[in-house]
């Protein structure tokens, strides 16, 4: 009994094995894929209805990083339209956001739904689907100075940072999502007097994209260095989504996308 224990033991040992090898295999060549076709994405994107490409700036290595804005280009609707800056691939090997991101952007590029043009005439749905090109091009988790990006937003030591933090005073959002993978499914907000108003937000988003995850408040920081922690202390409304990686794709992706459009879908009708 003991040796078949043991035996069971090894097995379990080795497919949990199994599976971190496929993942970071799988992971690599994803985002190898993506970098293939950016440029011919970026090129796409320019000659869109309603999406607008440019880059804010370059990573420690060069690496550009773009911006991709979602809108109607009617002139008229521009000043009235709430701003969703939405985060994602601080972290270089979290894949599930960056590659729900370039989804969302080229469903929406297009889009034939009226749902979504109509939601795309009263909000601007902002992406910076890869914060940090350099450490998703070598899927690792920092960037090539071996800073943790979500770390750096108070001293704001790296170049990715300061891109990001510069278009924030620029484009004055009036939320900010930061999409990451690693952890039970959870949406983050802090507990403040501002943050209860984005809770609220953060509820009808979960209800209008049928997200199935309950936004939930954290009092106690012991790092209050995360982006969506500074960005809620520097008075922007902020909030934080996770995944857990598992092989379910499909599904993980879905929800970052359903809950960017339904934060959007959210914002439109608040007062906020």
């Amino acid at each position: 009994m003991k040796l078949s224990r043991h035996g069971a033991t090894h097995r379990g040992v080795l497919k949990k094995l199994l599976l971190v090898i496929v993942f970071l295999i799988g992971g690599l060549l994803l985002l190898k894929q993506i970098y293939l076709q950016n440029m011919f994405c970026i090129w796409r994107l320019n000659r869109s209805s309603y999406a607008s490409v440019r880059c804010l700036g370059k990573s420690v290595d060069g690496r550009d990083i773009n911006i991709i804005r979602l809108s109607s280009k009617n002139s008229n609707e521009i000043n009235h339209r709430k701003r969703i800056l939405v985060l994602s691939g601080q972290h270089g090997y979290e894949i599930t956001p960056i590659i729900a991101m370039h989804d969302l952007i080229n469903e929406l590029s297009n889009t034939k739904d009226r749902r979504k043009i109509d939601l795309l005439r009263h909000t601007e749905i902002a992406i910076i689907p890869v914060v940090n090109p350099d450490g998703a091009y070598r899927f690792r988790r920092c960037n090539s100075n071996d800073v943790d990006l979500n770390r750096d937003w108070f001293r704001r030591t790296q170049p990715e940072t300061q891109v990001v933090y510069n278009l924030v005073k620029q484009y004055k959002p009036d939320i900010i999502l930061d999409l990451h993978e690693g952890k039970p499914y959870f949406i983050e907000v802090q507990q403040s007097q501002l943050d209860r108003r984005t809770l609220r937000i953060a509820r009808q988003a979960v209800k209008l994209g049928e997200v199935g995850i309950i936004p939930r408040i954290s009092c106690k920081y012991k790092d209050s260095a995360l982006s969506h922690r500074f960005f809620i202390k520097s008075g922007i409304p902020s909030m934080l989504m996770e995944t857990p990686v598992t092989l379910d794709l499909g599904r993980r992706k879905s929800k970052y996308s359903s809950f960017v459009l339904g934060v959007a879908q959210a914002i439109a009708c608040t007062r906020y």
